[in-house]
């Protein structure tokens, strides 16, 4: 969703905005922004893979078979993040509320948070990033550890109470990629939290306290 954000600055600063534009963008200008990432990213994480010439480019952005038990085990943590942050964080996000509630399409903006923006973070954290740590002699642990800080790094609409939560967010999705090898499961995990966040928010501008 960065490059989202990225493209409602540029707009505000080219209209003459305020030096600090706000993060408030519609669907409008974040599903193409997210499908021009989505058809960026693919092509050139694979060529970087390619480069590397480590035998199995495929295998190298993490595009292998996993088993369901991490899957299961990291769904789990998924819930008990959610159960904690819940306690945590007592007030959704006003930039995340707002967008939901002026958005001017609902639907590309569920496929652009629950979908596109998973997709997109986890080629490129998750399956381009982490291989490249870990191949350069950095081992699984110092790629986690450096993949979450710089995935919670670019959710620039968040508090960071919020980005701490990604970062362990990010933690338990590198040790599920560790475990599996895979980037599937990861992307599977992904979609579920952004979907119950999604839910939440449309929940929370339902039910008004």
């Amino acid at each position: 969703m960065l490059v989202g954000i990225f493209a409602k600055a540029v707009s505000a600063g080219l209209q003459g905005g305020s030096s600090s534009p706000d993060f408030n963008f519609g669907a409008g200008v974040l599903f193409p922004s997210q499908i021009v990432a989505l058809a960026l990213v693919f092509p050139a994480t694979f060529w970087l893979a390619w480069l590397a010439r480590t035998g199995d480019t495929w295998g190298y952005l993490g595009y292998r078979q996993f088993g369901w038990k991490p899957l299961l085990l990291g769904a789990c943590g998924v819930g008990v993040i959610c159960a904690v942050s819940s306690f945590l964080i007592t007030e959704n996000n006003s930039t995340m509320l707002d967008l939901f509630r002026d958005s001017d399409s609902k639907v590309a903006l569920w496929i652009t948070v629950v979908l596109l923006a998973p997709l997109t973070e986890e080629w490129v954290f998750r399956g381009f990033v982490f291989e490249g740590i870990s191949l350069a002699r950095g081992g699984a642990v110092t790629a986690t550890v450096i993949t979450s800080l710089l995935w919670a790094s670019i959710h620039l609409q968040y508090s960071w109470r919020e980005m701490s939560v990604i970062f362990v967010f990010g933690l338990v999705l590198g040790a599920v990629r560790h475990a599996t090898g895979s980037v599937w499961p990861l992307i599977l995990l992904h979609v579920f939290n952004n979907l119950l966040s999604c839910i939440g928010l449309e929940w929370d501008l339902r039910h008004p306290e």
